[in-house]
């Protein structure tokens, strides 16, 4: 079943339902004025494309929380300086600096085996770096306590559940241990119903499919409203449906100033939900930038085509919205402003191995 819209706006803020609270009159309904739309890389019939504005708009978003940082000395959620790690005699992080800013959605991108998991449990203190300095939320997450982890919320590769359980008391019992230090958790069926899960709450763990079982993982990290989320790879073996309401769920969060670090091979994924991308490759962050910052390093630009008097006509260019400000739009048709995807500009930049940073 869907979720309910009002499940999805109360759990992302941290606030129960209208329906649970006697003194509220009618549910609040969500405001999507500025809610984030998945992006093409092709736009027919309009010069400037949906996903062209959304990624215009992050990167925007992106230039006004550094110019904050530095008007208002807003620290930084997560620091690593000269980050190194090793299996035995084998590297796999090499000096990483890394600095996230409060109310980013940050994608890891790389191909397999190059640090991302790696990094990520670094930055949860369940692996030692080797050398170099980690702080998130300003503490040395080794020597975090209780209100450390109530303000994180974390889906990791694997499962973490107790496959014999049933959901309802795995997610009663992860909402026992956060009410020991989080002020407000969420309800079980509220994070079901949100999630689009409620006729599971019954199901034992070992019964749900990969992806049910994934949703679960996801709906246990949000119940105490985190400020952070750390996501490994969250929408693997989802459906489309599922994974398009996990979406809508990390993307209320961060209309509630959370902050989102997560890794993904789904780059369409990434182009939908990333404020800011990064490249890992080798251990080293080859690339750091918003999606549009990152296209525009490939030396082609965006093709347009259009037709005009009967012929069709196809120019490149790095201005598309100069040159067809110059068309006569009033007899031309099939306009179409092609540009490079993020899948071109990170297979480029993964094969060249040079830092781009």
């Amino acid at each position: 079943p869907a979720a309910r819209p009002e499940a999805v706006e109360s759990l992302a803020r941290g606030r129960p339902y209208p329906d649970d609270d006697p003194t509220s009159g009618k549910a609040t309904t969500p405001d999507r004025s500025m809610r984030h739309t998945p992006g093409r890389s092709t736009t027919q019939h309009s010069p400037r494309s949906t996903e062209h504005q959304h990624h215009v708009v992050a990167y925007l978003l992106h230039t006004v929380v550094l110019l904050l940082r530095k008007v208002c000395v807003m620290p930084p959620v997560i620091t690593t300086e000269s980050l190194e790690f090793s299996y035995g005699d084998t590297p796999v992080l090499r000096g990483l600096d890394l600095s996230v800013e409060a109310g980013e959605v940050v994608c890891l991108l790389g191909p397999n085996g190059v640090g991302k998991t790696t990094l990520v449990e670094n930055l949860l203190g369940s692996l030692t770096p080797t050398s170099g300095r980690v702080r998130v939320l300003g503490t040395d997450p080794r020597r975090a306590g209780a209100d450390f982890w109530s303000r994180i919320g974390l889906v990791q590769q694997s499962w973490t559940d107790h496959a014999k359980w049933r959901v309802r008391d795995q997610l009663e019992w992860i909402r026992s241990v956060q009410l020991t230090a989080a002020s407000r958790v969420s309800g079980v069926e509220e994070v079901l119903d949100a999630v689009g899960l409620s006729e599971k709450a019954d199901s034992r763990l070992s019964r749900l499919s990969g992806g049910q079982r994934r949703t679960i993982d996801f709906a246990a990290a949000l119940m105490a409203a985190p400020e952070l989320l750390v996501l490994d790879e969250p929408t693997t073996g989802l459906d489309p449906a599922s994974k398009a309401r996990l979406h809508d769920l990390i993307l209320a969060r961060v209309d509630d100033d959370a902050t989102i670090v997560m890794t993904t091979h789904d780059l369409a994924e990434a182009e939908h939900l990333a404020s800011r991308v990064l490249i890992m490759n080798e251990g080293r962050i080859i690339a750091d930038g918003t999606v549009t910052a990152l296209r525009e390093r490939l030396d082609r630009g965006a093709e347009i085509t259009w037709v005009q008097d009967g012929t069709r006509h196809v120019h490149s260019t790095h201005s598309p919205e100069r040159f067809v400000k110059e068309l006569d739009l009033d007899h031309v048709t099939g306009l179409t402003i092609t540009r490079p995807t993020l899948e071109e500009t990170y297979l480029s930049l993964v094969s060249s191995k040079e830092p781009h940073s």
